[in-house]
């Protein structure tokens, strides 16, 4: 980002090794800070609570696979903040 005192003047992609601006960014998704580590254990303590509150909310099993392969499989992205308290 290229600020001018508080407002933004540009956002741009960043290339980290070379240490370059890359291209145009229209806009971007800053998560809430959290502590959640992803590890193997926290990861199987949230997908085993997905699984029972599911369960305690009478969820069908379309929807809780659904939200387990979200959690299992988008990992490379910021954890969305709606399973913060499953971990």
């Amino acid at each position: 980002m290229e600020m001018l005192g508080d407002d933004i003047e540009a956002i741009r992609s960043f290339d980290g090794s070379s240490q370059r601006s890359i291209s145009p960014v229209d806009a971007f998704i800053v998560p809430p800070a959290s502590e959640v580590l992803i590890n193997p254990q926290s990861l199987e303590l949230a997908v085993r609570n997905i699984r029972r509150r599911a369960g305690d909310l009478s969820l069908s099993r379309e929807i809780r696979n659904s939200l387990v392969d979200t959690l299992q499989n988008d990992l490379a992205n910021s954890i969305n903040p709606i399973f913060l308290p499953l971990f």
